[in-house]
Protein backbone atom coordinates (compact mmCIF):
# COMPACT_ATOMS: atom_id res chain seq x y z
CA UNK A 1 0.00 0.00 0.00
CA UNK A 2 1.51 3.34 -1.10
CA UNK A 3 0.86 6.76 1.27
CA UNK A 4 0.47 10.27 -0.59
CA UNK A 5 1.67 12.67 2.10
CA UNK A 6 0.58 16.29 1.68
CA UNK A 7 4.28 18.03 3.30
CA UNK A 8 7.35 18.08 0.88
CA UNK A 9 10.31 17.24 2.68
CA UNK A 10 13.85 18.59 2.00
CA UNK A 11 16.43 15.98 2.57
CA UNK A 12 20.21 16.57 3.27
CA UNK A 13 22.52 18.20 0.71
CA UNK A 14 24.82 16.78 -0.93
CA UNK A 15 28.40 18.25 -3.13
CA UNK A 16 30.56 18.19 -5.90
CA UNK A 17 33.44 19.66 -6.59
CA UNK A 18 34.67 20.55 -10.58
CA UNK A 19 38.35 22.06 -10.80
CA UNK A 20 36.57 24.53 -13.32
CA UNK A 21 33.21 25.63 -11.70
CA UNK A 22 34.40 25.07 -8.21
CA UNK A 23 31.75 23.50 -6.11
CA UNK A 24 27.79 22.56 -6.52
CA UNK A 25 25.14 21.59 -4.43
CA UNK A 26 22.42 19.59 -4.70
CA UNK A 27 19.10 19.92 -2.34
CA UNK A 28 16.87 17.13 -2.59
CA UNK A 29 13.21 17.26 -1.94
CA UNK A 30 10.85 14.49 -1.54
CA UNK A 31 6.71 14.55 -1.34
CA UNK A 32 3.27 13.78 -3.52
CA UNK A 33 3.20 14.57 -6.77
CA UNK A 34 1.20 18.16 -6.13
CA UNK A 35 3.68 19.53 -3.75
CA UNK A 36 6.63 18.12 -6.08
CA UNK A 37 4.67 19.87 -9.12
CA UNK A 38 4.78 23.31 -6.90
CA UNK A 39 8.34 23.09 -6.12
CA UNK A 40 8.85 22.06 -9.79
CA UNK A 41 7.29 25.24 -10.70
CA UNK A 42 9.43 27.53 -8.30
CA UNK A 43 12.81 26.40 -9.13
CA UNK A 44 11.91 26.79 -12.93
CA UNK A 45 10.83 30.33 -12.34
CA UNK A 46 13.94 30.97 -10.45
CA UNK A 47 16.00 29.47 -13.24
CA UNK A 48 17.84 26.79 -11.28
CA UNK A 49 18.35 23.20 -12.99
CA UNK A 50 16.96 20.62 -11.85
CA UNK A 51 16.18 16.72 -11.79
CA UNK A 52 12.68 15.04 -11.43
CA UNK A 53 12.09 11.34 -10.70
CA UNK A 54 10.24 8.78 -8.25
CA UNK A 55 10.74 8.35 -4.96
CA UNK A 56 12.11 4.65 -3.66
CA UNK A 57 9.00 4.97 -1.37
CA UNK A 58 5.85 4.31 -3.69
CA UNK A 59 3.17 7.05 -3.98
CA UNK A 60 6.66 9.91 -3.42
CA UNK A 61 8.43 12.31 -6.01
CA UNK A 62 11.74 13.69 -5.83
CA UNK A 63 13.13 17.19 -7.10
CA UNK A 64 16.56 17.70 -6.91
CA UNK A 65 18.02 21.58 -7.40
CA UNK A 66 21.32 21.49 -8.82
CA UNK A 67 22.63 24.68 -7.03
CA UNK A 68 25.78 26.81 -7.36
CA UNK A 69 28.36 27.54 -4.63
CA UNK A 70 26.30 30.76 -3.52
CA UNK A 71 24.27 29.44 -0.57
CA UNK A 72 28.28 28.47 1.15
CA UNK A 73 30.74 30.48 -0.83
CA UNK A 74 32.06 33.80 0.33
CA UNK A 75 30.73 36.79 -1.75
CA UNK A 76 34.03 38.19 -2.14
CA UNK A 77 36.01 35.17 -3.31
CA UNK A 78 35.71 33.42 -7.29
CA UNK A 79 35.06 29.87 -7.54
CA UNK A 80 38.48 29.57 -9.97
CA UNK A 81 40.90 31.94 -10.91
CA UNK A 82 43.22 31.28 -14.33
CA UNK A 83 45.77 32.94 -15.67
CA UNK A 84 46.83 32.50 -19.36
CA UNK A 85 49.19 33.95 -21.49
CA UNK A 86 48.54 33.20 -25.61
CA UNK A 87 48.72 35.05 -28.97
CA UNK A 88 47.43 37.43 -30.71
CA UNK A 89 48.61 38.92 -34.48
CA UNK A 90 48.01 42.16 -35.32
CA UNK A 91 48.43 44.57 -38.77
CA UNK A 92 50.64 47.82 -37.99
CA UNK A 93 51.74 50.10 -40.48
CA UNK A 94 54.76 49.95 -42.28
CA UNK A 95 56.04 53.21 -41.12
CA UNK A 96 55.66 51.71 -37.19
CA UNK A 97 58.66 49.26 -37.96
CA UNK A 98 61.53 49.27 -35.58
CA UNK A 99 63.49 49.42 -39.13
CA UNK A 100 61.81 53.12 -39.88
CA UNK A 101 61.53 54.60 -36.58
CA UNK A 102 65.49 53.74 -36.28
CA UNK A 103 66.13 55.71 -39.43
CA UNK A 104 63.91 58.91 -38.39
CA UNK A 105 65.89 58.79 -34.81
CA UNK A 106 68.47 60.92 -36.27
CA UNK A 107 66.20 63.30 -36.64
CA UNK A 108 64.05 63.64 -33.12
CA UNK A 109 65.47 66.68 -30.78
CA UNK A 110 66.70 65.27 -27.52
CA UNK A 111 63.01 65.34 -26.16
CA UNK A 112 62.00 62.91 -29.05
CA UNK A 113 60.16 65.74 -31.00
CA UNK A 114 60.33 65.82 -34.96
CA UNK A 115 62.59 67.87 -36.32
CA UNK A 116 62.21 69.81 -39.73
CA UNK A 117 64.64 67.38 -41.31
CA UNK A 118 62.55 64.46 -39.67
CA UNK A 119 59.42 66.31 -41.79
CA UNK A 120 61.61 66.45 -44.84
CA UNK A 121 62.98 63.07 -45.11
CA UNK A 122 59.39 61.82 -45.05
CA UNK A 123 58.04 64.30 -47.20
CA UNK A 124 61.14 62.85 -49.62
CA UNK A 125 59.70 59.81 -48.99
CA UNK A 126 56.04 60.77 -50.35
CA UNK A 127 57.11 62.65 -53.30
CA UNK A 128 59.01 59.61 -54.55
CA UNK A 129 55.43 57.28 -54.20
CA UNK A 130 53.17 60.09 -55.74
CA UNK A 131 55.21 60.45 -58.24
CA UNK A 132 56.58 64.21 -57.51
CA UNK A 133 60.07 63.36 -57.47
CA UNK A 134 62.09 60.81 -58.63
CA UNK A 135 64.71 59.05 -56.37
CA UNK A 136 67.85 60.92 -58.37
CA UNK A 137 66.10 64.01 -57.18
CA UNK A 138 67.07 62.58 -53.58
CA UNK A 139 70.30 64.56 -52.30
CA UNK A 140 71.13 61.73 -49.90
CA UNK A 141 69.64 58.84 -51.57
CA UNK A 142 73.49 57.46 -53.28
CA UNK A 143 74.72 57.66 -49.61
CA UNK A 144 71.42 56.44 -48.02
CA UNK A 145 71.51 52.81 -45.41
CA UNK A 146 70.75 49.45 -47.23
CA UNK A 147 67.67 49.78 -44.73
CA UNK A 148 66.80 53.16 -46.32
CA UNK A 149 67.07 51.86 -49.38
CA UNK A 150 64.73 48.36 -48.77
CA UNK A 151 62.07 50.52 -47.01
CA UNK A 152 61.92 52.77 -50.19
CA UNK A 153 61.37 49.77 -51.71
CA UNK A 154 58.82 48.77 -49.82
CA UNK A 155 56.45 51.49 -50.64
CA UNK A 156 57.20 51.16 -53.76
CA UNK A 157 55.99 47.98 -53.71
CA UNK A 158 53.02 48.98 -52.14
CA UNK A 159 53.22 47.72 -48.45
CA UNK A 160 51.78 49.41 -46.02
CA UNK A 161 51.47 46.76 -43.04
CA UNK A 162 53.00 44.37 -41.82
CA UNK A 163 52.10 41.45 -38.95
CA UNK A 164 53.29 41.12 -35.76
CA UNK A 165 52.92 38.53 -32.97
CA UNK A 166 51.68 39.58 -30.01
CA UNK A 167 51.43 38.68 -26.36
CA UNK A 168 48.15 38.81 -24.69
CA UNK A 169 47.85 37.89 -20.85
CA UNK A 170 44.33 36.54 -19.97
CA UNK A 171 42.62 36.24 -16.37
CA UNK A 172 39.73 34.47 -16.18
CA UNK A 173 37.17 34.07 -12.99
CA UNK A 174 34.29 31.58 -12.82
CA UNK A 175 31.99 33.36 -9.80
CA UNK A 176 29.00 31.93 -8.00
CA UNK A 177 25.58 34.34 -8.43
CA UNK A 178 26.06 35.87 -4.88
CA UNK A 179 29.74 37.13 -6.02
CA UNK A 180 29.98 40.90 -5.10
CA UNK A 181 32.79 42.59 -6.87
CA UNK A 182 32.78 44.27 -9.79
CA UNK A 183 35.26 44.34 -12.40
CA UNK A 184 36.61 48.46 -12.60
CA UNK A 185 36.64 50.12 -15.90
CA UNK A 186 39.03 52.98 -14.76
CA UNK A 187 42.11 51.27 -16.64
CA UNK A 188 40.50 50.11 -19.52
CA UNK A 189 41.96 51.70 -22.80
CA UNK A 190 45.08 52.74 -20.66
CA UNK A 191 48.62 51.67 -21.03
CA UNK A 192 50.60 50.02 -17.62
CA UNK A 193 54.30 48.68 -17.31
CA UNK A 194 54.51 44.80 -16.58
CA UNK A 195 55.43 46.26 -13.05
CA UNK A 196 52.43 48.13 -12.79
CA UNK A 197 50.35 45.50 -13.77
CA UNK A 198 52.11 42.53 -11.37
CA UNK A 199 51.52 45.25 -8.36
CA UNK A 200 47.41 45.97 -9.16
CA UNK A 201 45.97 42.55 -10.83
CA UNK A 202 48.84 40.59 -8.53
CA UNK A 203 49.19 36.65 -11.26
CA UNK A 204 50.27 33.86 -8.89
CA UNK A 205 53.72 33.46 -8.68
CA UNK A 206 52.73 29.45 -9.43
CA UNK A 207 52.39 30.39 -12.79
CA UNK A 208 54.34 28.64 -15.52
CA UNK A 209 55.22 31.96 -17.58
CA UNK A 210 57.47 35.31 -17.62
CA UNK A 211 55.62 38.69 -18.42
CA UNK A 212 57.66 40.05 -21.71
CA UNK A 213 59.06 43.35 -21.20
CA UNK A 214 57.21 46.61 -22.59
CA UNK A 215 53.49 48.02 -21.73
CA UNK A 216 50.56 46.71 -21.24
CA UNK A 217 46.81 47.94 -22.45
CA UNK A 218 43.52 46.80 -20.11
CA UNK A 219 41.10 45.69 -22.53
CA UNK A 220 37.44 45.76 -21.70
CA UNK A 221 36.18 43.64 -19.31
CA UNK A 222 33.63 40.60 -20.62
CA UNK A 223 31.20 39.19 -18.46
CA UNK A 224 29.52 36.40 -19.46
CA UNK A 225 26.49 33.97 -17.16
CA UNK A 226 27.94 30.43 -17.87
CA UNK A 227 25.12 28.89 -15.88
CA UNK A 228 21.92 29.95 -14.25
CA UNK A 229 24.40 30.16 -11.04
CA UNK A 230 27.76 30.97 -12.25
CA UNK A 231 29.37 34.15 -14.18
CA UNK A 232 32.57 33.95 -15.87
CA UNK A 233 34.70 37.36 -15.88
CA UNK A 234 37.45 37.94 -18.52
CA UNK A 235 39.69 40.46 -18.39
CA UNK A 236 42.90 41.11 -20.94
CA UNK A 237 46.03 43.05 -21.54
CA UNK A 238 47.63 43.42 -24.81
CA UNK A 239 51.83 43.97 -24.85
CA UNK A 240 53.51 46.58 -26.91
CA UNK A 241 56.91 47.26 -27.37
CA UNK A 242 56.37 51.33 -26.94
CA UNK A 243 52.99 53.58 -27.24
CA UNK A 244 52.77 57.10 -28.34
CA UNK A 245 52.22 59.42 -25.09
CA UNK A 246 49.91 61.60 -27.24
CA UNK A 247 47.11 58.97 -27.79
CA UNK A 248 47.16 56.48 -24.72
CA UNK A 249 47.65 57.08 -21.09
CA UNK A 250 50.16 55.46 -18.61
CA UNK A 251 48.73 54.35 -15.21
CA UNK A 252 50.85 53.31 -12.64
CA UNK A 253 48.47 52.35 -9.85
Amino acid sequence: MSFHGANLEQLRDSRSWDPREGWSIDRPWRGSPAAIDVKIAALVAAGIRLTHEADDQAGYERVTAHLGAEDTQDDEVELTDQWTLVGNDIEKDLWLHPKVTAIFAAFLDGSGFPTSQYAELKQDFQDVISGDKALDDLAWWAGASTDTKKFMRALLRGEESYTVSQFVLRNVKVVAANYSLKPSYSRVGKVMSGTTLDTVYTPPATIKFNLPDGFWMERTPTVEQVAPDKYSITREWWNFDEYDDFIYELVTS
